[in-house]
């Protein structure tokens, strides 16, 4: 799994960055804490584990797995669950007339912030 960032943090300060998803698991279990974790292009069984591990909702789950939704905010019991859709610049250069063509790109993030951990992840 691409995990871009992993943290527990216990009265607001970051206490321990662990080298793995399981060490995050098991380190907030045995000390309590907040998890962080942001992952990239998260493959359907890596949502999977979280959900079990987060015990989530499995509408939020199925909305985390599906692509190219509209931007949302959704409440599932004490989850909330966060799609937006962010444009990044795309610049393409050529040898004609004009140096360069620049568009916008809109990107998928997804985010679910509960009581124990948030959970971030891109899929574009």
């Amino acid at each position: 799994m691409p995990v871009v960032d992993n943290a527990i943090y216990r009265g607001g300060r970051r206490v321990a960055t662990p080298a793995s998803l399981e060490e995050t698991f098991e380190t907030r279990e045995a000390h309590g804490g907040f998890a962080w974790i942001g992952l990239y292009r998260p493959t359907d069984a890596e949502i999977d584990a979280l959900a079990s591990e987060f015990g989530l909702h499995p509408l939020s789950v199925e909305d985390a797995k599906k692509g190219h939704q509209r931007a949302k905010l959704e409440r599932y019991g004490d989850t909330l669950f966060v799609v937006l859709r962010p444009a990044r610049s795309v610049t393409r250069y050529s040898t004609g007339r004009w140096p360069f063509r620049s568009s916008a790109r809109a990107t998928d993030s997804r985010a679910m912030s509960m009581p124990t951990a948030f959970l971030k992840g891109w899929r574009s």
